[in-house]
């Protein structure tokens, strides 16, 4: 189960185990678009008010600092 607004699971995984060669231009897109929107959700949402399942997988993903959460979010970490 995920927080509301945030990508479950199954759905992350299920896109990462799909190789992109397997899905349409519009799949990938929306793989993309989501995974940032989740990605930005998980570095603004306080922890205090994660459930336990959606701070274990948010913990699992980063150990980057909230600033480089928030410019990788943002897509500033790129060069």
């Amino acid at each position: 189960m995920s927080d509301p607004g945030r990508k479950d699971l199954t759905s992350k995984v299920t896109e990462t185990i799909t190789p992109d060669t397997h899905k349409s231009t519009t799949e990938h897109t929306r793989d993309v678009v989501s995974g940032k929107a989740d990605h930005a959700g998980s570095v603004l949402q306080p922890d205090s008010t994660k459930s336990s399942t959606q701070a274990t997988v948010d913990a699992s993903h980063s150990d980057a600092t909230v600033g480089d959460k928030i410019k990788s979010a943002v897509g500033l970490d790129k060069h």
